[in-house]
């Protein structure tokens, strides 16, 4: 693994805008844009904790703020929210989002960690039309920390860490606009899978699995499973650190890596 970034606070949840490499740090309310032509770095702070990163279509960035509770909107100069409830209750805070090609942005509500947990779990899975009025739960209150979440390419499949359960779900639509869900693939030796992506050109998933740092474990390095279509478990790639909290990959099949204890990016040719 390739050193790329070091920087920020809980950084996580890592999103290209162009050849512009942009990371979260949520601990200290940023984001950093990271030119990968030149390496320069350019901060800017949001305020709130943002969680997840996504741009829709027309280039406007969105956000998940953890601490707002909320999916934000944020045109360079100021922050609109987007959604923060629903029937009335306010989100628990948003952990990640992502667009699919209609425009439609789908997003989990975990809460920080330990308050959607494996005896109480009540995080969700939500959908939003691309015209940002139309709230629809797909999983409600029922998941134990939901967490990452990609897309197929054809956008027919979604797949949803959900951390505390220590497992990856995918839904597929049948008929379209009817989710349905099942366990994909059970892991078992970390705290659980923290976030996902799958490759550009061979649409093999990769899951990056978080654990907590400390006396009760003795691993250095973390891991990030790769699976076949199948959910069959195909290969580990090791990161420096055990808390890993975002994949993304580059137009050219690079595959980078956000890493909380040590606040650093990585990234590696797949």
């Amino acid at each position: 693994m390739e050193k790329v970034f070091e920087g920020g606070h809980q950084i996580t949840a890592p999103c290209f805008d162009d050849k512009v490499l942009i990371i979260s740090s949520m601990g200290s309310g940023e984001i950093f844009r990271i030119d990968q032509s030149d390496s320069n770095v350019t901060p800017t702070r949001l305020s709130g904790s943002p969680s997840s990163i996504q741009f829709n279509s027309e280039g406007l960035m969105h956000v998940a703020d953890m601490s707002a509770k909320s999916i934000l909107s944020f045109d360079g100069s100021e922050l609109s929210t987007i959604v923060s409830e629903f029937e009335g209750k306010q989100f628990k805070g948003p952990n990640s989002l992502i667009f699919a090609s209609d425009g439609t942005m789908y997003f989990t509500d975990s809460g920080p960690l330990g308050e959607t947990t494996l005896f109480s779990p009540g995080g969700s899975l939500f959908s939003v039309d691309n015209e940002g009025k139309h709230l629809q739960p797909i999983i409600l209150n029922s998941l134990a920390h939901p967490s990452g979440i990609a897309l197929s390419a054809d956008d027919s499949t979604l797949f949803v860490c959900e951390t505390l359960q220590n497992r990856l779900l995918r839904g597929v639509q049948s008929p379209p606009g009817v989710w349905h869900f099942s366990v994909f693939h059970q892991f078992s030796g970390s705290l659980g899978p923290s976030c996902v992506a799958l490759h550009p050109e061979t649409q093999m998933i990769y899951v990056g699995m978080f654990d907590i740092a400390g006396p009760h474990s003795s691993k250095n390095s973390g891991s990030i499973m790769v699976l076949s279509s199948e959910g069959e478990y195909v290969e580990t790639l090791l990161v420096p650190g055990v808390q890993i909290t975002g994949l993304t990959f580059s137009s050219d099949a690079r595959l980078f890596v956000t890493e909380s204890s040590t606040n650093t990016v990585y990234c590696t040719q797949c």
